[in-house]
Formats: structure tokens, C-alpha cells, sequence
């Protein structure tokens, strides 16, 4: 899955929060007009419009059709639920230079923990990478 800048920043930006965001096919009547424009080099193209934040835009492209139902019906499900998304962080590299990590994760506000996934795959799963306390 191809992740391109938003229309309002870099790709560095730290996360995309899923919880309430509307996913939109690019061909989609719903889909912004710069997400349109970019249906005719990205047919397998969608977009998630974060309501929790400034309304950014993130853009996606699936390598096929499969991939792009698979992709938003995921997607569509997550943002039903508080608390889930997205983030990446800049790690050092032994040796110096950095790298970006990418990583899902669904945060519980009543026992305060901080699941964190190395992919949507695991996500999906349950099986989570690391759990941090952030109430502890």
C-alpha cells in the first residue's frame, strides 16, 4: 500500500487518527476534488479525511482492486472505533541516519493502555507488538 503526502504537509507528519475518519474511493462522488484529480494515475486510489484533527488529507494507493476493497472495508471498520490509527516515528539507524517505522495502534482509555502493532496484520489479529501503560 502506497502512502503519498497530504495536500497540507509532508509525509513526516506523526498520525493519522482513524477513529470517525471517512474513507473515499477516489472516483468516489464523495471524494475531495484533489483526490479526484487523482483517480486518473491512481485507479486503485482512497483517501482518509481525519475528522479529530485539522481535516488533513492522506492518500493511499492499493496495487489492485482486491487489494483497495480489502484496504477500505479495514479502514471503514477502524474508524468506528475510538481510539485506533496510525503513526510513524523517525528511529536512528545503528551506524547512524534514520529510518521511518510505521506502526497501527488502538489506544483503551479506561485501562490506559497503548496497544501497538507492527502492521495492520497484526493489528487485525490482536496480537500486538509492544503494550505500553500510559496510566502506570
Amino acid at each position: 500500500l502506497l502512502h503519498f503526502a497530504t495536500e497540507t504537509s509532508q509525509l513526516h507528519q506523526g498520525a493519522i487518527v482513524l477513529a470517525g475518519a471517512k474513507i473515499h474511493e477516489f472516483r468516489s462522488l464523495e471524494a475531495s476534488e484533489a483526490a479526484r484529480a487523482l483517480a486518473q494515475d491512481y485507479p486503485y486510489g482512497f483517501e482518509v479525511v481525519s475528522t479529530h484533527s485539522d481535516g488533513r488529507r492522506h492518500f493511499f494507493h492499493a496495487p489492485g482492486v482486491l487489494a483497495l476493497r480489502a484496504w477500505m472495508d479495514c479502514l471503514r471498520a477502524a474508524a468506528e472505533f475510538s481510539g485506533m490509527g496510525y503513526m510513524w516515528r523517525r528511529a536512528k539507524r545503528k551506524g547512524g541516519g534514520a529510518f521511518w517505522k510505521r506502526r497501527w495502534f488502538v489506544y483503551c482509555p479506561v485501562s490506559g493502555a497503548l496497544a501497538v502493532y507492527g502492521d495492520a496484520t497484526q493489528m487485525l489479529s490482536g496480537q500486538p507488538k509492544h503494550v505500553i501503560d500510559l496510566l502506570g
